[in-house]
């Protein structure tokens, strides 16, 4: 469901959808290593484009759609995508830098409704621990971001680590998802969510309102969240007008919780626990977290099954 807009689809619809875009794009021409680029807020749209590269074994490079002309021009630089899929927000600088160079030959807006069927068909010839599945940036805590390829093998892990070991998603429950589609944390919840067969509930900016009101409208009992938006819940006042105690487990990942963060919001809601995991753009996945063993303060836990550290 798309929070802002209200659109719901079921997962029949959007295997539908991804289905005849994937057909859609191999009559345009993408083919098996064709780097796709979407640029664009978080929406179902998004995840529809994203499983149909998939399908097609066309690498996807996820771009922050608040990026300036400058940065655009550095990331499209990396990857030279054949096709972007943009919101509107994003058309004006995309279509200059299109101008610019010769590799974007074409620029879908996810705003544009038409949909055509066409014979649908995934590519099979592929081999999951080299194949390019996606691109993400790193931060560029050194310099500029650098794109990170991560493989099919790679999502195939996200999604053994997501039943159980990081997550309990069930079917039956709907999971909120403010953070950025674009981004590594936000891509690891939409396939652990998919994975499971839970509704997700997608917002494509943060609201405070809108935020604590989903919460509290759809029975939120796991919320996926940054340091930043822990505080907003620990210190903020208007979290006294929702009904916020169907929250049992709280995630967070990207940057240490304050300890004092930590001990307000699990007095605050009765918080069963609060996970925090570190990873990396490029490790592609949380390496250590906790499960559902209760951490110490300020440990980011233990390294999950299948991974190996060195200190």
């Amino acid at each position: 469901t798309d929070i802002g807009s209200g659109e719901s689809y079921t997962y029949a619809d959007l295997i539908e959808i991804s289905q005849n875009l994937a057909s859609n794009l191999r009559e345009y021409g993408i083919e098996k290593n064709d780097i796709v680029g979407i640029v664009g807020e978080n929406s179902h749209k998004f995840c529809a484009a994203l499983l149909a590269c998939l399908y097609l074994a066309a690498p996807v490079h996820l771009i922050n759609p608040t990026s300036t002309e400058y940065e655009l021009q550095h990331l499209l630089s990396l990857s030279e995508p054949k096709l972007l899929f943009s919101s509107k927000k994003s058309l004006n600088n995309l279509m200059r830098f299109k101008n610019e160079v010769d590799f974007i030959d074409q620029i879908v807006l996810f705003d544009d409704d038409e949909e055509r069927e066409g014979s649908f068909y995934v590519e099979e010839d592929i081999d999951i621990g080299t194949q390019t599945a996606i691109i993400c940036n790193s931060s560029g805590t050194t310099g500029l971001p650098k794109g990170v390829m991560l493989t099919h093998q790679h999502f195939r892990f996200h999604l053994i680590c997501s039943r159980g070991i990081l997550f309990q998603m069930k079917p039956s429950e709907s999971i909120q998802l403010c953070l950025p589609f674009f981004h590594i944390y936000g891509l690891h919840v939409i396939n652990a969510t998919l994975y499971s067969g839970a509704a997700l509930m997608i917002l494509d900016y943060f609201d405070p309102h809108i935020f604590l009101q989903t919460i509290e409208n759809y029975n939120i009992k796991q919320i996926f969240l940054v340091p930043p938006l822990i505080n907003f819940l620990a210190n903020s006042p208007l979290t006294e007008q929702f009904n916020l105690s169907s929250v049992t487990h709280v995630f967070s990942a990207a940057a240490p919780i304050l300890e004092e963060d930590s001990r307000i919001l699990t007095r605050k809601f009765n918080i069963k626990m609060i996970h925090q995991g570190y990873g990396l753009t490029e490790t592609g996945i949380i390496v250590t977290t906790f499960g559902n063993e209760s951490p110490p303060a300020g440990s980011c836990g233990k390294l999950v099954p299948g991974c190996q550290l060195k200190i």
